[in-house]
Order: structure tokens, then C-alpha cells, then sequence
């Protein structure tokens, strides 16, 4: 079985809209976006004029418990 396609001159729509349909109206203008609040001061302040802190700072997780490298997982515990 075989189909045949219709070739379209280039810049040609693939459907062509029917004559009755109105235009679209035009879209309202956007409201205009509120003014963003102002930064807090400590962003604002350069990494270089912050003293170095006497503790280390916070990671966001604990380290990595090391496990032996023999395993390919690290151990499971049990739930009991």
C-alpha cells in the first residue's frame, strides 16, 4: 500500500484556517512586576572584609562514615 503526501510550496501553512474565524483580540498589557525588596547587609559586605571565624564552618551532612574497601556497600545494620 502505498500513501501519496502532497509536497506545500515553502511558507505555506499545513492547515489552512477557514475564512469564518475572527481575529483574536489583543492580550492586555502585563501589570507592571513590584520593585524587589533591598539585600540584607551581610551580602553585601565582601568575603575579604569578614575576620576568619574561630570555629570551622557548618557542613550541610556528616562526613562519610569509612568503611572497609573489601566491601562493595558499607555494612546494613539490622532493624531488630
Amino acid at each position: 500500500m502505498t500513501f501519496t503526501v502532497p509536497l506545500l510550496p515553502a511558507g505555506s501553512p499545513l492547515l489552512p484556517l477557514p475564512p469564518s474565524l475572527p481575529p483574536l483580540p489583543p492580550l492586555p498589557p502585563l501589570p507592571p512586576l513590584p520593585p524587589l525588596p533591598p539585600l540584607p547587609l551581610p551580602l553585601l559586605v565582601p568575603l575579604s572584609l569578614v575576620p576568619a571565624l574561630p570555629f570551622p564552618p557548618l557542613l550541610p551532612f556528616p562526613p562519610l562514615l569509612p568503611f572497609p574497601p573489601s566491601l562493595p556497600f558499607p555494612p546494613l545494620l539490622p532493624l531488630s
